[in-house]
């Protein structure tokens, strides 16, 4: 199938960009284009124009006092390959390489995936741990939203038609702290049936948690952190125990609302084992 007729804009500027979004009506951002246009070659959407922003310069990572801040048209390869890149944000490599395939990653952006919103997103999972914030525009100023304020629904962002994402700023990571993610799928290139994030930094004697924060994908509708679980964690050695009763304790609390593949119960059943593996290999790495 084809995609129906629609405008092309390349503007030179994010200026000219966010111009043409709030002058156009139904405009949309092109950036990699490995969620839209296949959207819209199978009819699934339609749009009156595409505003190409993939060479406005938007890419790149850099390390401050404040956070690390991610270009939105950061690709997801340079997260997986970048030298630099994998120094400052090991967990976002980590967890890139379960995105699609090397076609898609070498293509798919940061805010791409940001501001598609998709509840089994791997990148939500890395940013809800890290303590990540995004940074908007449009014509009529900017902005900034934490991550964790930022899904209400699937596929649903607090993004205005007119917006743009343009930067996501993660915290630095504590000292001494260890992360990891993990996802679990049936098959290579689908979409995870579960996955955690997780970032745990030891107590003094190296014996127990101090603190610990868990970004889950498949318990929620959205990406999500569960309060009870992280509480269960702190000042526990993670030990078999309390693994058991991490992956318990997300199992029965499921909020996803399932697919006719997948049931809720089953899939916040592979999070909570998720969970359990990234706080294990997080703990293993941290010093």
């Amino acid at each position: 199938m084809q995609p129906r007729p629609f405008e092309y804009h390349s503007p030179s500027s994010i200026e000219e960009a966010l111009e043409l979004l709030a002058s156009v009506p139904g405009a949309r951002l092109l950036a990699g284009g490995q969620s839209l246009v296949p959207a819209l070659n199978v009819g699934e959407q339609r749009v009156a124009a595409l505003v190409d922003i993939s060479e406005l310069g938007l890419r790149g990572v850099t390390a401050g006092d404040d956070g690390i801040t991610v270009g939105a048209l950061t690709r997801h390869r340079d997260l997986e390959l970048g030298e630099h890149e994998r120094a400052a944000l090991p967990l976002a490599a980590e967890a890139v390489r379960h995105i699609g395939n090397p076609r898609v990653r070498n293509r798919g952006t940061f805010g791409g995936s940001v501001a598609l919103g998709h509840p089994l997103s791997e990148l939500a999972a890395v940013c809800l741990a890290q303590g990540a914030e995004v940074s908007i525009r449009s014509a009529r100023g900017a902005r900034s939203v934490a991550f964790a304020d930022y899904l209400d629904q699937p596929f649903q962002p607090r993004l205005e038609p007119d917006e743009m994402v343009v930067a996501v700023r993660l915290d630095q990571r504590p000292p001494g702290s260890g992360a990891a993610f993990v996802e679990i799928a049936q098959r290579t290139d689908d979409y995870a049936l579960g996955a955690a994030a997780a970032i745990v930094v030891p107590d003094p004697g190296g014996e127990r948690i101090a603190e610990v924060r868990l970004g889950l994908v498949g318990a929620a509708p959205t990406p999500t952190r569960l309060d009870d679980a992280e509480r269960l964690c702190l000042g526990r050695a993670p030990d078999d125990d309390l693994l058991t009763e991490l992956r318990e304790t997300i199992a029965a609390s499921p909020t996803h609302p399932g697919d006719p593949f997948v049931s809720s119960a089953y899939r916040a059943r592979i999070a909570g084992v998720a969970a359990a593996r990234a706080l294990a290999a997080a703990w293993a790495r941290a010093e």
